[in-house]
């Protein structure tokens, strides 16, 4: 393999570093802004000579920018991650003066109107400037209209990012003993932290571990408890996301806006809210019925099985119910064990596969990057290696197109698998670095990184993967994938920069191949296969039964694929009543009738109407049970109104 044209990021930075490092980002941009309004007149501005400079000094800076603004979503240094937080909070303060520079402004609006010939990318880099100005408040009529709604963006970029900071402080954790626990495989209770207090073993559930409590303990009271511990983790945010959607609505108003849902929508491929609520209420229409008919199936199942213990059915089926059900519902109607199915996806070498799998369908090759300056074909000069990454457990990848698509270079990918103090508990995709088009002409190659909260693996015992997690696994390196072999001019459009109901298509394309029989036979090989260790540890739990094929059987992928839609309706509606509660909050037209909302009761109404479940106002009246709304980052970075793209 021949040598990456372009070494990979290096994670050296200091908290000092990195606002420095931002500080003089911002000097450069700034520099360039003036030399154009400086030297360019509005009738001879072009974009050529405004919009051009422009996107190069942006593109020229984005590596760096792109780079200390990640350290907050991974950095196992607390002191970096602020660090990083500040710099974040310093290019929006950036952003912000700039879009209300007027002298810019009448540049940008007089090549706008001269209607020059642009190729697609470049026109809607024009565009997109335009509207940068006038969104922040530009155009507004009156100077202290202006100033108000300049105070009401310094708050709303306040309560983002406290809603962000108290989810990260947020920990989900029920410790529970072993008689609680009833129904729980101990190869599965083996994974839980435990602790001895006074003579008792307690177990602490979180939140990588608590959803197995749900689908496998028989006492309905803890998996209640369960529930509606992982429904009310950050209680704080039901002040901070009111306030937020109120003066996102007043912003959005200020503007002509009738909603902030019609302000974000504007730029997407829906266009209007009108849009959106039609599709979200077109699948509550379609999918009722069936949602229904699965309801009554699992009450029926639910009947037999509490009846079976000498306890009395109160006719409800509830939403700590359904994780328990719908297990059993797959057991024994398409006789799929999922602790079973789990051996056969040892993450380690289901990852393997699935990198293979997707060399196969994009013309990729993945290299791991393991000794740097040696036989890797990756030099860092006088650089450590040890700064290659930020955390000894991530791999790094150079990815190539193969021979046949050109063998040239793509860029770099990341896997940071494993949770730590300190990370965020949830998958995603982390851009790190930008592919655009340099000021000399070069290509600037993208990495970016795929981050989940897997327990890490021994020798001796793998990490076993839920076929739910392979599909997660699937769906990030789709966003991954994208941002990988997009190519793009300038680096502000890269990737998963593109409207939000583009950028979750491809993750959800690559989500059927672990659907597909032939390549979940591929992915699918048990972990007792994989080395020497691995079969002692099944063995020792086996208690003499036969050892598993090493590959999944025709009948076992038969059964798995047929389950796909078990319940699918139900799936489905979930979505797609957090996709309206999102459409709800941010469509206020009136203040002064949202104030007078309480969140928790909107909430929990709104799924109550859409699913037929239902919760703790079954049990003693009260709507204002649960608080998930308040654990949903979707709601306050890039998916405000925009959720109901995962329903496409």
């Amino acid at each position: 393999m021949s040598h990456p044209p372009e070494p990979p990021p290096l994670f050296g930075a200091t908290p000092s570093s990195i606002t420095e490092c931002a500080r003089q980002l911002i000097q450069r941009l700034r520099q360039t802004q003036r030399q154009i309004i400086d030297t360019v007149l509005p009738e001879d501005a072009t974009f050529s000579n405004v919009l051009l400079p422009l996107a190069q000094a942006e593109n020229a800076v984005s590596a760096d920018k792109w780079l200390i603004t990640s350290y907050r979503n991974f950095s196992p240094d607390a002191a970096l991650q602020d660090a990083a937080n500040v710099a974040a909070t310093m290019f929006e303060d950036f952003e912000l003066e700039t879009s209300l520079n007027n002298d810019l402004f009448n540049l940008i609006n007089a090549v706008l109107r001269i209607g020059e010939q642009l190729d697609c990318e470049s026109l809607r880099y024009l565009e997109t400037k335009y509207k940068g100005h006038i969104r922040n408040g530009l155009l507004l009529s009156e100077d202290s209209l202006r100033q108000h709604f300049q105070t009401m963006q310094s708050r709303i970029a306040v309560l983002e990012a406290e809603y962000k900071k108290n989810l990260a402080d947020s920990r989900l954790e029920v410790w529970l003993n072993r008689q609680d626990l009833r129904g729980v495989p101990d190869e599965v209770l083996s994974r839980f932290k435990s602790d001895t207090i006074g003579d008792e073993q307690r177990f602490r559930c979180d939140s990588r571990t608590i959803l197995q409590v749900m689908m496998f303990a028989t006492n309905v009271d803890i998996r209640k408890l369960c529930y509606m511990a992982s429904e009310n983790t950050c209680r704080g945010n039901e002040f901070v996301l009111k306030e937020l959607i109120l003066l996102r609505a007043e912003s959005a108003r200020l503007l002509g806006y009738t909603s902030h849902a019609a302000l974000r929508l504007e730029d997407r491929m829906a266009k209007t809210p009108d849009v959106v609520n039609n599709f979200l209420t077109d699948l509550v229409s379609m999918l009722s019925k069936t949602a229904n008919a699965e309801v009554e199936n699992l009450k029926a199942m639910k009947k037999k099985d509490v009846e079976s213990r000498g306890e009395s059915f109160d006719g409800n089926y509830y939403f700590w119910d359904h994780a328990f059900y719908n297990r059993l519902m797959m057991e024994r109607e398409y006789e799929l064990d999922q602790q079973q199915l789990a051996e056969y996806f040892p993450l380690l070498s289901t990852i393997e596969y699935m990198l293979e799998i997707n060399q196969h369908l994009f013309g990729l090759v993945f290299t791991e990057i393991t000794k740097p300056n040696q036989d890797s074909g990756v030099t860092l000069g006088y650089y450590k290696s040890a700064e290659m990454l930020w955390h000894d457990d991530v791999r790094v990848f150079s990815v190539w197109n193969d021979k046949q698509e050109g063998g040239d270079f793509v860029g770099y990918l990341y896997l940071d698998l494993y949770d730590r103090t300190g990370k965020p508990p949830n998958a995603c995709n982390v851009p790190i670095r930008p592919g655009c088009i340099l000021p000399d002409g070069s290509r600037q190659y993208p990495a970016t990184a795929l981050h989940f909260d897997f327990e890490k693996p021994s020798v001796t015992n793998p990490t076993l993967l839920q076929h739910r997690d392979v599909i997660l696994l699937f769906h990030e390196l789709g966003h991954g994938i994208h941002e990988l072999v997009a190519q793009t001019k300038f680096a502000c459009f890269h990737g998963t920069a593109s409207p939000v109901d583009f950028a979750e298509m491809p993750s959800q394309v690559l989500e059927n191949w672990c659907w597909t029989p032939s390549q979940l036979k591929r992915l699918g090989r048990h972990y007792s296969y994989l080395s020497a260790d691995h079969l002692q540890t099944w063995s020792e739990a086996a208690n003499g039964k036969p050892r598993p094929t090493e590959r999944l059987s025709d009948s076992e992928i038969a059964n798995l694929t047929r389950s796909k839609h078990c319940n699918s309706a139900l799936l489905y509606l979930r979505q797609t009543a957090i996709g309206m509660f999102d459409m709800l909050v941010h469509q206020i037209t009136n203040n002064t009738e949202a104030e007078k909302w309480e969140l928790a009761v909107k909430w929990n109404q709104l799924r109550r109407e859409v699913l037929p479940l239902a919760g703790g106002e079954a049990v003693n009246g009260d709507w204002a049970w649960g608080h998930g709304y308040a654990n949903f980052r979707h709601l306050i970075e890039y998916y405000d109104a925009g959720y109901y793209s995962y329903l496409l």
